[in-house]
């Protein structure tokens, strides 16, 4: 094996330019970031919208239809759909 000989340009220091990367905009929090991410996806958006379109049905549900499904003709539960028949609403 051959030897090496070590001089003490060997032992000199390197002079390396590091570039630093710089916040080239302002942090962002989590949800931030992801409406940010949301708003650029339009197929998310439009379910996120039918999600809290129906969320809001379930709630205002109740006030826009008054009829009580307790209150049902329940001998014509068998008949066909198609059957020659007319609804009676009971009271009670």
């Amino acid at each position: 094996m051959a030897e090496q000989h070590l001089t003490e340009d060997a032992f000199s220091r390197l002079d390396k330019v590091q570039e630093i990367q710089g916040i080239s905009r302002p942090s962002q929090s989590y949800w931030q970031d992801a409406w940010q991410r949301m708003k650029a996806n339009k197929r998310a958006l439009f379910s996120l919208y039918l999600v809290l379109g129906l969320i809001l049905f379930t709630f205002a549900g109740p006030f826009v239809w008054d009829l009580d499904p307790a209150l049902q003709d329940v001998d014509q539960i068998s008949q066909s759909p198609f059957a020659a028949r007319s609804v009676v609403l009971v009271e009670e």
